[in-house]
């Protein structure tokens, strides 16, 4: 018989619903969100612009 597990956010969900019940798990998941949210404004962005790809394949072009 083959046994299943859970990913850790449905498990930690779960979980959850059944030590506080709905109403604790929402303001529990509310507060993660916010707290993530929070922590990604505060993080430098170090996506790339399509100018600097352009320039990156340009550059790169030059040293072949």
């Amino acid at each position: 018989m083959e046994t299943w597990k859970l990913g850790t956010a449905l498990e930690t969900y779960i979980n959850l619903l059944q030590q506080i019940g709905t109403e604790g798990v929402e303001a529990k998941l509310k507060q993660i969100r916010e707290d993530t949210f929070k922590r990604m404004a505060n993080h430098p962005n170090n996506s790339l612009t399509w100018k600097q790809i352009c320039q990156a394949i340009e550059n790169g072009k030059n040293d072949m």
